[in-house]
């Protein structure tokens, strides 16, 4: 039975009830979330969505306007019990809890979407009919799809010396990886058979060749229960090398094509992986797809990437703290100062004036910006992410942007992501014009 936990998305956005109307609205729209939970010390204390919203003062808090009562679904529910409680609420999402912990959430959208897919029952995922049809589709769109085939080394080994149960144990742990690995956005896993599986992505070929790594990474260094020695795996990678759309095409045949290319190529790999010949033809050929796909990338949009976060650096003394910012874009540095009192997160605030004060460097004379507000979320169960509220000004008014960022290790450096993702829309622009 596939659970709620299989499909919820466990990084929730949340809202604290002494946040405003005017930031749960900003959060709605920047992540087009349908509702969010309301937290207080990682208790879910209510609900609010965007028609109870409307009408308040924007600095109204959340308490005065969330819905108390409110329907919520366990993380070991089914998907079918979930869409049931759903109908009768008349919701098209609800919070998971855990007692009265918030876990994630789940949306109508997302059950529907999984319960239409064929899955395979050994592993869940999807089947090779359904990576068909997202490779086709890609297809269709005028995309360039990509393929990775993984093809678990010496699986029948495992099966004769440890059972099948491990062996099935074997498949699962992959699945479960690359589930891990993959972004939804742009990729697609599926169980192509045996035990293989396939990914399709609309990421670049060199993207594509990282991910392809990684896999090999993650898997050999994996854990299984039962089994007394490392997995590995081999995986080959085809497509993502046109750089214009196909005239003519017969989808079906070019997705088999695709298909049978990164078979070929994980084969390869596998006849390397065992001491066995590969021909130097096949090598030379792989070097020279790289380097194509290395020169294919337009000139113009590599001219428009975002700066890059190379460091940020504090100082403190007399009760202040100083914080510099250094960004690079077009092998040039930028650097950012802003100094204030040394209390508590303010020091997060002064990372985004930071940012903001090297950005107005990088485009100097585009707009004024101000920090209005820097917001940091931690509730337990859920990611810690920091947020920040920017006014941007310029000749034809003002405005408001939300950027947010979730903290891996810095949550210094997530404040500075954050300032970069408010105004990565009109900085591209300045820039642009530059």
């Amino acid at each position: 039975m596939k659970t709620v936990r299989q499909v919820m998305q466990d990084e929730a956005v949340a809202c604290s009830p002494h946040d405003n109307v005017a930031f749960a609205m900003m959060l709605l729209q920047r992540f087009k979330a349908p509702g969010l939970p309301v937290v207080e010390s990682g208790r879910l204390t209510g609900i609010v969505e965007a028609t109870a919203l409307y009408g308040h003062s924007q600095d109204r808090p959340v308490s005065e306007v969330m819905a108390r009562s409110f329907a919520s679904v366990s993380p070991e529910a089914g998907l079918q019990e979930a869409v049931r409680r759903m109908d009768e609420a008349g919701a098209v999402w609800l919070p998971v809890v855990e007692g009265d912990l918030l876990a994630g959430v789940i949306a109508k959208m997302d059950i529907l979407a999984r319960l239409a897919n064929p899955t395979d029952p050994k592993t869940d995922l999807p089947t090779s009919d359904a990576l068909r049809e997202r490779c086709v589709d890609l297809l269709k769109a005028g995309k360039e799809p990509v393929v990775l085939f993984i093809d678990i080394d010496g699986f029948g080994v495992f099966n004769k010396r440890y059972g099948h149960v491990v062996g099935d144990r074997v498949l699962v742990a992959v699945a479960r990886l690359l589930e891990q690995l993959i972004e939804p956005e742009s990729d697609f896993a599926a169980r192509f058979g045996g035990d293989e599986f396939a990914i399709v992505t609309s990421r670049p070929r060199p993207e594509a060749r990282q991910l392809a790594s990684l896999i090999r990474e993650k898997i050999r260094t994996m854990q299984v229960e039962g089994l007394e020695e490392s997995v590995r795996a081999s995986v080959g990678v085809s497509g993502g090398l046109r750089e214009k759309v196909r005239p003519h095409t017969h989808y079906e045949a070019t997705v088999d094509d695709l298909i049978n290319l990164a078979s070929r190529e994980s084969t390869q790999e596998k006849a390397r992986n065992a001491g066995g010949f590969v021909p130097e033809a096949f090598v030379e050929e792989e070097r020279k797809e790289a380097e194509k796909a290395g020169a294919a990338e337009d000139p113009a949009a590599a001219a428009s990437r975002r700066p890059r976060l190379l460091r940020i650096t504090f100082s403190c003394g007399d009760g202040k703290a100083r914080v510099q910012v250094e960004l690079q874009q077009r092998q040039a540095t930028y650097i950012g100062l802003a100094s204030g009192p040394d209390l508590g997160e303010n020091s997060l605030r002064l990372v985004v004036q930071a940012t903001l004060d090297a950005v107005g460097k990088l485009a100097p004379g585009a707009w004024e910006a101000v920090v209005e507000g820097v917001h940091r979320s931690a509730p337990p169960m859920l990611r810690d992410m920091i947020s920040a509220v920017i006014v941007l000004g310029r000749s034809h008014g003002a405005c408001r942007l939300l950027g947010a960022s979730f903290v891996e290790d810095d949550p210094y450096r997530a404040a500075a992501c954050a300032a970069l993702d408010a105004i990565n829309r009109p900085l591209s622009g300045a820039t642009a014009r530059r």
